[in-house]
């Protein structure tokens, strides 16, 4: 027999159940069972692939920057404009931003929090869209006031304290006093010109923003001299961006790449991602065992075409690939429908999630308001993604490659799960068939 007849009889084997019900439930189970548990794989994927894209775009364009070089010196080294201007004419950098940061304690009427205070020059905000694009300005602006004594907090803080733009706040530091080197406490008022937020809890809990030139003042040797340095795309290798920088600075000048500065936060989410893309591997792996036993119920049902297949000259390998092919085809069915789902899920996770979480609270306060009419139920924040440890909004991420691995994986398991049977169909013996049956 021919390939093309060979194939032609695997796609009537998937496609032709006139005379079997119970294979036609089998096959229709398989295909979604293999569709139903893409979906969770598909999500997991653009979802995570978001959730680091996102997480990773803030901390690189508000924190640690594309490029950071750092020092303990003298703070007249980034004051030079000459020094600044040269960084800038370096191939590959988009912009060059001098910081100084300290810690310190920020308190008001009301409450109290350790910060990291970052010194920033005010035109930082309008200067750089990457920056601009990821730290949203709720309140107020990006301002420090005419006397260089504002300061901007992100949401998180000033929930916590309680306060709104034009509130008068303490900054308290730890300075070294000139006389042994003892520690002192000098405390400084400020009022409160901004509230921002990135969008991500961890990246807000601690971050507030002074004048640069002020917390020079202010924080002295007990500051951290640094330059966040900008380049045409983060995402490309630094090395010889960062080779052309050092030969510019002084030694006591050292460069860290945003990768190393951020190595931990980037490990722990890509362990997390490739643990859960493993754990819905194996489901997937699980569904294709449902083609395997619904083509075990089709060999049993068509011995007698087979053997009369066989009769008429069909190999073997005629009829292995005969019920190959039914597998694959029930296969690809099942991907074309896992995919399509799992990306229409995708696209609309945001709107999804927010639609889950109002179901759920208005079931739980429905539920408290029958069981307690006079109680006055208060209606409940039931959130799927604490803000805490995810984005307040995933980045719409649709990684082309990773999902047709995914595919191709689901595809290659249904082909293997199809094996068995189609190896058990090629072993059956004609006369013997053909003796029971007639």
């Amino acid at each position: 027999m021919s390939l093309k007849a060979d194939i032609y009889i695997g796609v009537r084997n998937f496609r032709n159940y006139r005379n079997g019900f119970l294979s036609l439930r089998g096959f229709i189970g398989a295909v979604l069972s293999i569709g139903l548990s893409m979906v969770p794989i598909i999500v997991v994927l653009e979802v995570s692939s978001g959730m680091i894209e996102g997480i990773t775009r803030r901390y690189v364009e508000v924190s640690s920057f594309h490029l950071q070089a750092g020092t303990y010196g003298d703070m007249s080294e980034t004051n030079d404009i000459s020094v600044l201007d040269e960084l800038k004419k370096v191939h590959g950098v988009e912009s060059v931003v001098p910081f100084i940061d300290g810690q310190g304690l920020i308190y008001s009427g009301t409450g109290r929090t350790g910060v990291q205070v970052r010194g920033v020059q005010p035109a930082l905000y309008h200067d750089d869209p990457g920056f601009q694009e990821n730290l949203t300005i709720l309140d107020g602006d990006f301002s420090f006031g005419e006397d260089g004594r504002g300061l901007l907090l992100s949401s998180t803080i000033a929930e916590d304290l309680d306060i709104k733009v034009g509130d008068a706040v303490k900054l308290l530091i730890s300075r070294t006093s000139a006389r042994g080197g003892r520690p002192i406490l000098k405390p400084g008022n400020y009022h409160l010109t901004g509230i921002f937020t990135t969008g991500y809890h961890e990246l807000d809990k601690f971050s507030i923003y002074m004048d640069f030139d002020r917390a020079g003042q202010v924080f002295g040797q007990k500051g951290t001299l640094g330059i966040g340095i900008k380049t045409v795309n983060y995402t490309d290798s630094l090395g010889g961006i960062k080779g052309d920088i050092q030969r510019i600075l002084s030694d006591s000048w050292y460069i860290i790449p945003w990768y190393d500065q951020e190595r931990s936060l980037y490990r722990n989410l890509e362990t997390t991602r490739t643990m859960l893309l493993f754990i819905m591997g194996i489901i997937i792996v699980v569904a294709a065992v449902n083609i395997s036993a619904s083509m075990l119920n089709l060999v049993m049902e068509k011995q007698e075409q087979i053997a009369i297949l066989k009769s008429l000259g069909a190999s073997p390998h005629n009829i292995r690939l005969q019920f190959l092919s039914t597998g694959f085809f029930t296969g690809i069915t099942g991907v074309f429908l896992g995919m399509s789902l799992g990306l229409l899920l995708s696209v609309n996770i945001n709107s999804g999630i927010s639609l889950i979480e109002s179901i759920l609270n208005w079931a739980v306060y429905l539920g408290k308001s029958l069981l307690d009419p006079l109680g006055g139920v208060v209606k409940p924040a039931i959130t799927i993604l604490n803000p805490e440890y995810y984005l307040e909004d995933i980045p719409l991420k649709l990684p082309l490659i990773e999902t047709m691995i995914i595919g191709g994986f689901t595809l290659i398991s249904a082909i293997l799960a199809s094996w068995f049977p189609a190896r058990k169909a090629s072993e059956i013996l004609p006369l013997e068939v053909l003796r029971h049956h007639g």
